[in-house]
């Protein structure tokens, strides 16, 4: 429904709705849906979550506040809600928890650690023309109009930078970064190109790929398993980019009509058409698997996917396991099961 948005954290979920200014836990055990609990009042329509396994920061992007809410009892940390002093750009989650904020005016930098907030005035000239986007975990600020990237470390100051090989004029170009990596992406829709920029190195003009025609409307690209994932919101599909070896391998079928959301959880490329019921699973090679979240004839009815076939679990992480109320992590879950768990929460 409009204004009804969804977040997870690991295997719990959380639906806002930005009317009401309510936020609902959906358990991980039986996706069971708690009573709504106010976390903000007086909302403007650009409401969202960013979770982590102890907060869920609430985020009215139209009116600069934030509200921190704990992760399983949703109460408001601090007993209110902080302001930003600005509209928000852009906002991204660190590896560490952090909420981090770019102001629409004052293009100043705002990180929340908890309920705690600090400020880092003035970080690019046009944030019109910028945003927040996470390379390895850190946050980095794209700057399109000095077409810099640049890496932030905990303190709030510059840790890293490279140049973006884009045209200063081009509005279609979208960002994305590596998850695990120091390389952050643009796709150009005008061009039809995905390129690379390296924080590690600081290069950028290596790296320019076709994966769609001139003219489209291209979405942020995401990473997961060594290929880039770029939506083309124009056909409704996805290229899957391996960038080390220049090969692009397109699917066969659309997964939307115009734009779909796509992102990963526990290694495993998802997508989600938000107007319809359809969702699934993209593979490196291509492949998808679709599973339905819902009967649009009788939206309220249960359902019970039953996909073909699973994936292999992707790579190991140096990290330790994440716990939840739910027992271990379910990073080698199959896909339909972790679809299920959107399904439970994605309006």
């Amino acid at each position: 429904s409009p204004g009804l948005t969804a977040v997870q954290a690991g295997p719990v979920g959380y639906a806002v709705d930005a009317a009401r200014g309510t936020l609902v836990r959906v358990g991980p055990r039986t996706f069971a849906a708690g009573p709504p609990t106010r976390v903000v009042t007086g909302t403007s329509e650009d409401v969202v979550a960013r979770a982590t396994r102890q907060s869920v920061y609430v985020l009215d992007e139209g009116r600069g506040r934030v509200a921190v809410a704990d992760a399983d009892d949703l109460t408001v940390r601090s007993g209110d809600e902080v302001s930003v002093a600005d509209g928000v750009r852009s906002s991204v989650l660190d590896r560490d928890g952090r909420l981090w904020l770019l102001g629409e005016t004052t293009g100043d930098l705002v990180w929340f650690d908890g309920p705690e907030r600090h400020t880092r005035p003035g970080v690019v000239d046009d944030p019109a023309r910028a945003e927040l986007v996470v390379a390895g975990g850190s946050p980095v600020v794209v700057d399109q109009a000095a077409r810099t990237v640049r890496r932030i470390g905990a303190g709030g100051r510059d840790t890293g930078r490279a140049c973006i090989d884009i045209r200063g004029d081009d509005d279609s170009v979208r960002f994305g970064a590596a998850a695990g990596g120091d390389r952050v992406y643009a796709v150009s829709g005008d061009q039809g190109v995905l390129r690379m920029s390296d924080l590690a190195t600081g290069r950028c003009a290596s790296v320019a790929v076709t994966v769609a025609g001139a003219g489209a409307e291209l979405g942020p690209p995401v990473e997961a398993m060594g290929r880039v994932f770029v939506p083309d919101y124009t056909t409704g599909k996805v290229a899957v980019v391996d960038v080390d070896r220049d090969r692009v391998v397109v699917i066969d079928e659309p997964v939307a009509e115009g734009r779909f959301e796509l992102f990963v959880e526990d290694g495993f490329v998802f997508y989600n058409d938000p107007d319809s019921e359809r969702a699934g699973v993209i593979h490196v090679d291509g492949a998808v698997d679709r599973v339905v979240k819902y009967n649009p004839a009788d939206p309220g009815a249960g359902l019970d996917n039953d996909l073909a076939a699973a994936p292999a679990a992707p790579p190991e992480s140096t990290e330790s396991p994440d716990r939840d109320d739910a027992g271990p992590s379910t990073t080698a879950a199959s896909p339909a099961r972790r679809v299920e768990r959107i399904r439970a929460v994605v309006p």
